[in-house]
């Protein structure tokens, strides 16, 4: 797959001759386009835009054509196999929350969406740009678009929309960046939703977790400081306030496993996890363990 700094009308032109190989994957912007299909054509493509000082960067889909009804035709069909496995009558409902296609570019207003729909999903092109515009023309009060994933993958796209179609009113946010503090950035999301006077429960996106010696839950709500001493040097108070993360550092309940690692902290308490690196350095034991050796030994009298 390749991403190209062109829009879906500019970029046909590069698709004479191509028609069988490559398609329109992803509509992204007005100004960007994702193309799918064989890797010889999408490396003769990335050659092209390069040369016309176009940008062009190949996606690491692990050599996946997504979007491409002709790649992708084998896989949708083990795909809605399995979906029908585990999806039952009462799943295939529909919620409170509006759903703009990215199929269709349309508003979703049947009974719910059928495990077909994510099929259809699979081998046909992302209409996000079309979907992303008919969203805002169909509700004017829309001011926000908070993108929910592990980055802000998005953040290029959405603007180009919004400026291109005249959405100039609109703001984005997103809830994770990479490379920043997750906690950071959830907690600046809801400030800047609250300072937009956004229905959000600020106490509950501010409330922090412990979890007592006898492994329950405690929830404690922050309050405002309305005692603060008047002077920066008087000392005859304490109002250092100590993050999560570091309490549950020094205050943790039990050692290192040898197996487990350590808990993560930061997490929810009632979902953890723990981490762990296995090294012949701090595992010693694990030299005993190796399978390998006996391995090169059955190739051998194979």
């Amino acid at each position: 797959m390749l991403a190209v700094g062109l829009g879906g009308e500019d970029v046909k032109g590069y698709l004479e001759g191509y028609e069988s190989q490559v398609v329109i994957a992803c509509y992204n912007s007005p100004k960007s386009v994702t193309l799918s299909g064989d890797i010889d054509a999408i490396e003769k493509l990335e050659s092209t835009f390069t040369l016309d000082r176009i940008f062009a960067r190949i996606l690491k889909t692990c050599g996946k054509a997504y979007h491409n009804q002709r790649h992708m035709i084998d896989a949708s069909r083990a795909y809605e196999s399995d979906l029908n496995a585990v999806t039952t009558e009462n799943e295939r409902r529909s919620g409170e929350c509006k759903m703009i296609s990215s199929v269709t570019a349309k508003l979703i207003t049947d009974s719910g969406i059928q495990p077909g729909y994510w099929i259809q999903n699979l081998v046909s092109p992302v209409l996000f740009s079309q979907a992303v515009v008919n969203m805002l023309n169909g509700d004017p009060s829309i001011n926000m678009v908070i993108e929910i994933g592990p980055h802000s993958a998005l953040a290029g796209p959405i603007r180009d929309i919004c400026t291109s179609n005249g959405f100039g009113k609109v703001q984005y946010a997103s809830t994770l960046l990479r490379g920043k503090d997750d906690t950071e950035q959830l907690l600046g999301l809801a400030g800047t939703l609250w300072a937009r006077e956004s229905p959000i429960d600020i106490k509950s996106a501010i409330k922090v977790e412990a979890i007592s010696t006898e492994g329950l839950i405690i929830e404690s709500k922050p309050t405002l400081l309305v005692d603060l001493p008047p002077y920066q040097w008087n000392y005859t108070k304490d109002t250092w306030l100590e993050p999560p993360q570091s309490r549950e550092h020094r205050t943790q309940m039990y050692p290192r496993h040898d197996i487990l690692g350590r808990r993560i902290q930061g997490l929810a308490q009632n979902e953890p996890v723990w981490q762990n690196t296995l090294r012949h350095k701090d595992l010693p034991w694990l030299k005993h363990h190796s399978v390998s050796h006996a391995l090169s030994l059955l190739s051998m009298l194979s």
